[in-house]
């Protein structure tokens, strides 16, 4: 698979239209976040973006959707490649400030909604590492008050 995609791609839309009707409490089609999944599934450069409203989603609209998707979801979550050292193939970048935030963001916010068996085939594993300083994060410290607005605002249209 050729992983290096252009700009023009990576850059493109980095939610799917219908968290604004979620947000709502309106169902949507879910094909907009499979298409979501994919790109992140195929760990092109920009995947860990695209992570962030599929989290938001699990967090605050999962009774709005289907269990297939859900299924999809948690596939996609527990398949993530979320550091470098991790075995596999992708084109992400892991270097800028902003990619090493969202990375650890992410991994923290997956392993507290799925209780961590992300972690079971793991080496580094953020509930260990964030244990070792007494961290503990919950999504509205990340996504409404914390270090994440400026990001969420921007890649979720609010």
């Amino acid at each position: 698979m050729n992983l290096d995609i252009p700009m023009s791609i990576k850059m493109n839309y980095k939610c799917f239209p219908g968290i604004k009707d979620l947000d709502s409490g309106k169902k949507i089609e879910e094909n907009q976040i499979i298409e979501i999944l994919e790109y992140i599934n195929n760990r092109y450069d920009c995947a860990d973006f695209r992570m962030i409203p599929i989290l938001r989603t699990l967090y605050a609209y999962s009774t709005l959707l289907t269990e297939a998707t859900l299924k999809e979801i948690e596939k996609t979550v527990l398949g993530f490649k979320y550091w470098m050292d991790e075995p596999g193939e992708d084109s992400m970048c892991y270097w800028s400030e902003n990619h090493q935030l969202i990375f650890g963001t992410i991994e923290l916010l997956a392993g507290q909604f799925y209780s961590f068996p992300l972690l079971v085939e793991k080496e580094w594993s953020v509930r260990k590492n964030a244990s070792l300083i007494g961290l503990s994060i919950d999504i509205n410290t990340v996504l409404l008050n914390g270090i994440l607005i400026p990001i969420m605002k921007k890649m979720l249209l609010l």
